[in-house]
């Protein structure tokens, strides 16, 4: 809580965690204080104050996780062109390159973008690498011929747009359902991260036409 008011200044009421708008107060207040270096920098800080004060001690984050995020959130401010972090490169891309915005998935250590398909991206600090997932699936809007027409189509086009800039695309497909898994390493995702958010902009792009 001491975070929070050097952040907002402003002074947290008495028992603030426990209310029930205390989530949606910090997402606020996140959107206040943007950050140009590191877009995402602001989400993180104020999820690290939500993981601190969760009602449940045994729930929270213990000193060890909440020095050790705040040094990530350090080093990514002063020196955003050399994180190696995983994680923190696929919620960036995220954060920059979802237009409708994201919501962050505490289990899956994933960013899930807000869009009428599933488009999830995740790090892996095991195997070093970045995963981005989509699966569309027909709603019956459009007429079925049109989109087993189009599903072709956008999968030849996701494929150039990922591997133009390094991501290795898989597609599973049907006539009314298309998968698509795409990785790319951290060393090349940290070397490239502005053509990774825009290839994840045009694939959005493409998969939002379908």
């Amino acid at each position: 809580m001491t975070f929070y008011f050097i952040r907002t200044r402003q002074e947290p009421t008495f028992s603030q965690p426990a209310h029930s708008d205390w989530g949606a107060t910090l997402s606020q207040q996140a959107n206040s204080f943007p950050c140009d270096e590191w877009k995402s920098l602001p989400n993180r800080f104020f999820r690290l104050i939500e993981e601190a004060t969760r009602p449940r001690q045994p729930d929270r984050w213990d000193m060890t996780q909440i020095v050790n995020e705040l040094r990530r959130l350090r080093e990514a401010l002063r020196n955003p062109n050399q994180v190696q972090s995983a994680e923190m490169l696929a919620e960036e891309i995220a954060s920059r390159g979802f237009s409708v915005g994201y919501r962050w998935d505490r289990v899956m250590l994933e960013a899930v973008g807000n869009y009428p398909f599933d488009f999830r991206i995740q790090g892996s600090e095991s195997s070093r690498e970045i995963r981005a997932k989509i699966v569309w699936v027909y709603a019956g809007d459009d007429a079925i011929k049109k989109v087993r027409r189009w599903i072709p189509e956008a999968c030849s086009k996701i494929d150039s747009i990922f591997r133009k800039v390094g991501w290795s695309p898989k597609f599973t497909n049907s006539s009314l359902r298309l998968e698509v898994e795409a990785t790319i390493g951290v060393a090349m995702a940290a070397r490239s991260l502005d053509d990774c958010v825009t290839a994840i902009e045009e694939v959005s792009a493409t998969m939002s036409g379908l």
